[in-house]
């Protein structure tokens, strides 16, 4: 019988942890205090900010930070999830069950080479930054993702945005530049609420993959791209909300 009364408050206790919620801004700034997440907080919702890493943002010190699998009881995060001055974390495994971001989500300072582990998100309510995160080159792993609230904002090494497949809206800008040499992974993009910023680029040729783009709620800015000769891809592009902008560098195709 005790035996039997034990087993119940164990499976309560478990089902609690996993159904908790935590109130409070979270910081996980190494490795000992990830592998404690689940003995410290025990929640699967967040209803604040999650920042794995340092917290100086324009000076972040290098966690070591390596495995994130202790986190796997976290389904949603309210805030902003910042990831930042992990220099050792080579993967996102152990977030699987995580579905949505209430806030931005930004990683800076990561050596993540994709987004595999994220395969259970489908919306990101704020920004997506990669500000300083070199190393990615792939959105393998987002291809559940549905909606992004706010703004995209790629990096310099993405060369295009396979991953992205399900992609439906973006409520902010869309902003490119570098190594960008297609849109193919956009092709379920319908609607863009801000901006769409093409600039620097020095492969980029046409916007293909941008074939069910129907309207953009902000500029059209396409500036220093040396080797865009054409607009295909923008066939079903009905409406523009601001100012059409192109510079010099196209190359010497008609546009």
């Amino acid at each position: 019988m005790k035996k039997q009364i034990l087993i119940i408050c164990l499976t309560l206790f478990s089902f609690s942890a996993i159904f908790a919620q935590c109130n409070s801004n979270i910081k996980l700034s190494s490795q000992a205090e990830v592998d404690a997440f689940v003995q410290n907080f025990g929640c699967s919702t967040i209803n604040s900010d999650l920042l794995i890493g340092d917290g100086d943002i324009y000076n972040a010190i290098e966690t070591d930070i390596t495995d994130l699998s202790a986190l796997q009881s976290i389904t949603s995060i309210t805030g902003d999830f910042e990831l930042r001055g992990n220099t050792s974390l080579e993967s996102l495994s152990g977030l699987e069950n995580l579905k949505t971001i209430g806030g931005k989500f930004s990683i800076t300072e990561n050596n993540l080479q994709d987004f595999e582990g994220l395969e259970g998100l489908v919306g990101i309510e704020g920004d997506f930054e990669l500000y300083g995160s070199y190393t990615i080159a792939s959105f393998t792993g987002l291809e559940n993702l549905v909606s992004i609230g706010g703004s995209l904002y790629s990096n310099y090494n993405i060369t295009d945005f396979r991953g992205l497949e399900n992609l439906n809206s973006i409520g902010g800008q869309l902003q490119v530049s570098g190594e960008l040499s297609s849109f193919i992974g956009l092709e379920n993009l319908e609607s863009i609420g801000g901006d769409l910023s093409a600039s620097f680029t020095s492969s980029l040729v046409n916007f293909e993959g941008l074939e069910k783009l129907h309207s953009i709620g902000g500029d059209f800015r396409i500036v220093d791209n040396e080797s865009l000769t054409s607009f295909a891809g923008l066939e079903n592009l009905e409406s523009i909300g601001g100012g059409f902008y192109t510079g010099n560098g196209f190359g010497s195709g008609n546009l």
